[in-house]
């Protein structure tokens, strides 16, 4: 199937890391969905409830590897990880990346907790050992940080701390959101405990949409205390609660932005995920090796081994005015641009954009 992605004709698109594109195809997915219910109301809704979700939640479980008594559907990160604040909270102590997201961080902070901070020497490399040994000497049970960091683009080994967290009883939070759909993931044999994500970047799924993954073990020893409309069972005494994953979904699901979310799984299976990942990182390596001969200072280092989707460079005001009048969309952020090809780009947009950049160095 051809799928159709206007941005590009009109510019070079390396933002993904910022909003992920959607195509014309995946947008007809939720139209149909919001036309039944414009014509069929109430109807529709029902519809949607007993096929599509039973469906999507399948579909989604067996994407990231989890039972489907671990999958919630949100509307955003931020939704999720205030959710799970109640049953988090008696954990008193958190270790974070100072530098991390602020959506993941400062709920921590606001909520009292006692934060121990982790920091990068050069604005790159995060040290696992530096965090294993704080957990320790801590005595901290519970780790939050990002499996891609949204500044510098440095990926974590969430293997490695997931098997390490497992093994000394500490709690394993994660944002996947700069992550999923451009690495693969099983939660199951991660080794985190809890793990969101926002749908709008690699994913390619819009707003409106995130999932979150909780272990079974943790829920069953750590209810739920939010309720949502899949937490209640409906009999002639009226509503009765029962905390469960689908606590945290909290009211009525978006439903046209998970049609778009089915279909964005479905493509990434039609065009074998595997090869979707290939092709990303080549088109990194051709980004990362352009930069080095045209000699563009990048964040860390030049290699794939800590790096998914992102890379990150010095930029300015300058710079930056220059790259939006030739058509290149990036994000611009604390003297940084920060870029992130995905597998809908091609190696000719890599080369126009280092053309572009090569004029202003």
């Amino acid at each position: 199937m051809h799928y159709s992605y206007p941005v590009l004709d009109q510019y070079t698109y390396l933002n993904t890391s910022g909003i992920g594109l959607i195509p014309n195809e995946h947008m007809e997915a939720a139209n149909a969905y919001n036309k039944d219910l414009l014509e069929n109301g109430s109807i529709a809704f029902e519809r949607w409830r007993s096929e599509n979700y039973p469906r999507l939640r399948k579909l989604v479980s067996d994407f990231v590897g989890c039972s489907n008594s671990e999958l919630a559907f949100l509307p955003n990160f931020s939704f999720g990880l205030v959710g799970l604040m109640p049953i988090l909270v008696p954990f008193e102590k958190v270790l974070l990346y100072r530098d991390d997201y602020p959506s993941l961080r400062d709920p921590f902070v606001l909520h009292g907790f006692d934060v121990s901070w982790v920091d990068s020497e050069d604005g790159f490399f995060i040290d696992q050992d530096e965090i294993k040994r704080k957990l320790l000497n801590d005595n901290i049970r519970l780790l939050a940080i990002s499996h891609v960091q949204y500044l510098s683009g440095f990926k974590v080994d969430v293997e490695d701390l997931g098997k390490f967290c497992r093994e000394n009883g500490i709690i394993f939070v994660v944002d996947t959101t700069q992550s999923l759909g451009r690495i693969p993931i099983n939660f199951n044999d991660s080794g985190m405990t809890i793990m969101i994500s926002s749908n709008y970047k690699w994913m390619n799924a819009g707003f409106g949409s995130a999932l979150m993954c909780i272990k079974q073990e943790f829920l069953e020893a750590h209810p739920a205390k939010v309720a949502g409309y899949g937490s209640y069972t409906f009999t002639e005494e009226g509503f009765i609660y029962k905390p469960s994953i689908l606590s945290y979904e909290g009211g009525h699901l978006n439903c046209s932005g998970l049609n778009i979310l089915e279909a964005a799984i479905a493509q990434k299976h039609e065009l074998g995920f595997s090869e979707t990942i290939i092709k990303g990182n080549e088109l990194m390596k051709r980004l990362l090796e352009g930069l080095r001969q045209i000699s563009y200072p990048i964040i860390g280092n030049e290699n794939m081994d800590h790096r998914a989707g992102i890379v990150c460079v010095p930029g300015d005001e300058e710079k930056s005015s220059f790259l939006k009048e030739k058509n290149v969309i990036l994000t611009f952020r604390n003297g940084h641009f920060r870029l992130g090809p995905h597998f809908y780009n091609s190696e000719e947009e890599i080369d126009n954009f280092l053309a572009i950049l090569d004029q202003v160095t």
